[in-house]
């Protein structure tokens, strides 16, 4: 075999090859052979060969299409002697003498196969007829709904969207996935949507799904962001100074601007976390005497949390009184010295019992 020529193609990622048929001549052997590549060799497969038929009719597109026009290639090479011109016609329509490559106008053409004829006519009116088939579909894959997780407001750096659908004639070809006004890009669910750069508030994921021909159904999901904690505040105690009550009342309360609090959680130095609400009747069963920091942390919708202190003041040990009676006297006055220490609360005042 005389030199194949330069290569039709080069380091393809999949076992098949088309070939475009628009290129090929009537009645004429083709040649064509694999070469495989490792990192170190090329290995020649066998040469194998193909002959076009002596009336060769082509479309282009091959496969399903939403174009307005198709193009018709044909060439009916020496089959035909005296050969004087070409008709062509859409299914059981008219004939219409053209040239190759003819634009086969299919813009009142329903969804579907339809039979283009080519007729290759003498100068005796002698005709030898081609046909070959259409793919027309027109119509984007069916009506879907997506679906977004988390559904509510979200601080999260990612969302979740699920989608699917069909496409009655063509078959679906892939889904696009564009958040707000960004680009699409190619993505399948379920579809790991970033929004860690998204702002607070309502945004907008635009799912596309493509047929085979080109057509697309664009279907709409709303994404809640809220990545701000809920506004700063300060709880409040009553007592709020030092007490050996057995219950300490804690008062709070805030406001977050987009997803709202959905509850409080409160805890004494630094532990022992509970869900509660206000007012709050906190237990002071198996506190020491001293200060302690009650914490509490309010969490939005979101899962975004602030949190406030506040102190109380437990005394639960009486004072220390030191005393030191007067030696034996009948003088007056006579004195009594003592003293009085409190660590926490301190003292508020002395009584004297005396008979």
């Amino acid at each position: 075999m005389a030199d194949p020529g330069a290569l039709a193609a080069s380091d393809l990622p999949d076992p098949t090859f088309d070939v475009d048929g628009t290129s090929l001549a009537a009645s004429t052997t083709y040649y064509w052979r694999v070469v495989a590549k490792n990192l170190d060799e090329s290995v020649d497969g066998p040469v194998w060969s193909f002959t076009t038929s002596a009336f060769v009719v082509y479309a282009d597109p091959g496969t399903w299409t939403n174009a307005d026009t198709v193009m018709i290639y044909f060439d009916a090479g020496g089959s035909v002697p005296l050969l004087d011109h070409y008709e062509v016609a859409l299914d059981d329509g008219p004939y219409t003498e053209g040239t190759s490559p003819y634009p086969l106008d299919v813009s009142g053409a329903s969804d579907g196969t339809h039979t283009v004829h080519v007729k290759a006519i003498n100068e005796l009116d002698d005709e030898v007829i081609r046909d070959i088939t259409i793919y027309l579909d027109k119509t984007g894959p069916e009506d879907f709904v997506p679906a977004v997780n988390p559904s509510t407001y979200t601080g999260a750096p990612f969302a979740i969207l699920t989608f699917s659908t069909t496409d009655a004639l063509s078959g679906l070809d892939r889904f696009e996935v564009a958040l707000d006004e960004g680009a699409f890009a190619t993505k399948t669910s379920p579809c790991m949507l970033d929004i860690g750069a998204a702002a607070d508030g309502t945004h907008t994921a635009h799912i596309r799904a493509y047929d085979a021909a080109g057509n697309y159904t664009e279907k709409d999901a709303t994404i809640l962001v809220d990545k701000t904690p809920p506004n700063a505040f300060t709880p409040t105690v009553d007592p709020a100074g030092w007490t050996n009550a057995d219950t300490v009342e804690v008062t709070f309360a805030t406001t977050d601007d987009l997803s709202g609090v959905q509850h409080y959680e409160v805890g004494v130095d630094g532990a022992n976390y509970t869900t509660q609400v206000s007012p709050y009747s906190l237990s002071t069963a198996g506190l020491s005497s001293g200060t302690h920091t009650v914490t509490v942390i309010a969490f939005d919708e979101a899962g975004n949390n602030r949190s406030g202190n506040a102190t109380i003041q437990i005394d639960n040990t009486g004072p220390q009184i030191n005393c030191t009676s007067p030696a034996a006297t009948n003088s007056s006055p006579i004195a009594i010295s003592y003293t009085l220490q409190d660590n926490e609360s301190g003292v508020s005042g002395v009584a004297l019992w005396y008979k």
